[in-house]
């Protein structure tokens, strides 16, 4: 089956989505409910009652959720937008990712979503992030409002960037709501933006169902089907950690552990622009050659870690890929003076985030 994307003509497997086929095709097209290892979340059926620390939140379960109404895209022969994420492939379909109209209701859809959610805004609109401290705000954003922890990694952040937001975002941020401390991971209930990733991973991927969800006052909540996370089937696998687009769901950095759930997890797809990273795995090194250059390691959350110059790039990448605390993806570049090249991205690196990536600066300290 064949259709085209902005003009762009693509060979489509299997019936899918439009939102699918795009991806598939190195395509981007905004999303959040939406993840790689899941699929679309709109429709999902609600529960009438959830639990956040033991009490119980009850709503509407009538109501399907709507998603997040990002993916909207034009359909030549059709009226109106429509949801990449739920509508299906059809021979010689023509489809719009991008125009006046379209970029309008995204950055509506992504107020509506921020406004519901009272998801602090100040860290996605900030315009001088780069290079910051995060110490001191030089925009005198509120606390409350300011970066959490995932900053740079945050893939709402990325997906706002991509979108743009309009003018006139001024709703009170949600007060922090934490769950219960368990010693695998934190839970920031003001930081969740209701896409559902969390629950549908649950159910889809660790196969346990322990999270839910309800509408209520006005947007969703999310949270545990029983009154905690063990009685509720919780096996603590963390693909819901991997799946989540914010800050809401924290590992515990001093854990260093993973499992086959979360090795065999699809990741995130960015918007263009941000770096393009390969698993740091045997398949994905077999294309490096023994050469000079730079290699770059990523985090869970694509956030740079190591930014190192080598004679031999392949020899180096397996040894990172062989011990327990290298980074889970990475990005290489050919250059015969890699060491220049390496402190010049290093500069890059500090004048853009304020700091060196984290085991350049641990090496720093032996010196």
């Amino acid at each position: 089956m064949r259709i085209s994307i902005d003009n762009q003509v693509i060979e489509v497997k299997d019936a899918g989505t439009v939102l699918g086929a795009a991806l598939d095709a190195g395509i981007y097209i905004p999303h959040l409910c939406a993840h790689p290892a899941t699929g679309a979340n709109a429709g999902m059926a609600p529960r009438s009652r959830i639990y956040r620390n033991g009490q119980p939140i009850v709503g509407d379960s009538t109501a399907p959720y709507a998603g997040c109404n990002l993916c909207l895209v034009e359909i030549e022969g059709q009226d109106g937008m429509h949801k990449a994420c739920q509508t299906p492939v059809a021979e010689k379909m023509a489809v719009r990712t991008d125009s006046d109209t379209l970029r309008t209701a995204r950055q509506a859809n992504l107020a509506a979503l921020l406004t519901a959610s009272r998801h602090p805004v100040g860290c996605i609109a900030c315009v001088m992030s780069d290079g910051c401290d995060r110490n001191i705000c030089s925009m005198n954003t509120p606390e409350a409002s300011r970066c959490c922890w995932k900053f740079h990694g945050c893939e709402l952040r990325r997906v706002a960037d991509h979108i743009g937001l309009p003018d006139g975002l001024g709703h009170t941020p949600a007060p922090p709501v934490s769950a219960g401390d368990n010693p695998v991971f934190s839970i920031d209930y003001s930081l969740c933006i209701g896409c559902l990733r969390c629950v549908s991973a649950c159910e889809a991927i660790a196969q346990r169902g322990a999270i839910g969800f309800v509408n209520h006052a006005g947007g969703i909540a999310v949270g545990t089907v029983e009154a905690d996370l063990k009685s509720s089937g919780c096996k603590f696998c963390l693909v819901c950690a991997d799946v989540c687009p914010t800050g809401a769901i924290r590992e515990n950095p001093a854990r260093k552990k993973t499992n086959r759930l979360r090795r065999s997890l699809a990741s995130s797809i960015f918007p263009p622009g941000n770096d393009v990273w390969l698993p740091l795995e045997a398949a994905d090194l077999d294309a490096v050659p023994a050469r000079e250059g730079v290699y770059r390691l990523c985090d869970r959350d694509q956030t740079v870690v190591q930014i190192s110059g080598t004679a031999d790039l392949k020899r180096d990448l397996l040894r990172e890929r062989d011990e327990a605390e290298s980074g889970t993806g990475f990005s290489f570049e050919l250059d015969e003076m890699f060491m220049m090249r390496e402190r010049q991205l290093i500069q890059q690196h500090m004048e853009r985030f304020g700091d060196m990536p984290e085991k350049n600066k641990e090496l720093d300290d032996l010196f």
